[in-house]
C-alpha cells in the first residue's frame, strides 16, 4: 500500500515538472524577440555573393573556405505577429 502511495506522488511530481517546462516554453516563444531574426546564406558563387553583398540588407560576411562564405543579412519582412515584451520600473 505505501509502494502505491509513493508511486503516485512520484508520477505527480514528474507531471508537474513537465506541465512548468511546457509553460515557461510556450511563453517563451510567445515573446520571441521577432526583429532580431536573420537570413544566413551559404554562397560558393562569387555572381552571387556580389548580388548578396550589394543589397541593403546585407549585414556581415565571413569567408568559411577558399569556395565557401556566410552571408548574414537582415530580414526584409518582419511579421509582429506576437506580443512585444514591455518592462516597467518604478
Amino acid at each position: 500500500m505505501y509502494r502505491a502511495a509513493e508511486d503516485g506522488q512520484i508520477r505527480l511530481r514528474v507531471g508537474l515538472g513537465q506541465t512548468a517546462l511546457q509553460a515557461n516554453a510556450t511563453f517563451g516563444k510567445t515573446m520571441e524577440n521577432v526583429r532580431q531574426r536573420v537570413n544566413l546564406r551559404l554562397i560558393a558563387d562569387s555572381d552571387k555573393l556580389l548580388k548578396a553583398t550589394g543589397k541593403a540588407s546585407f549585414r556581415h560576411s565571413q569567408i568559411i573556405n577558399s569556395d565557401l562564405v556566410l552571408v548574414r543579412a537582415a530580414r526584409q519582412k518582419v511579421t509582429l505577429n506576437k506580443p512585444i515584451a514591455a518592462d516597467f520600473l518604478f
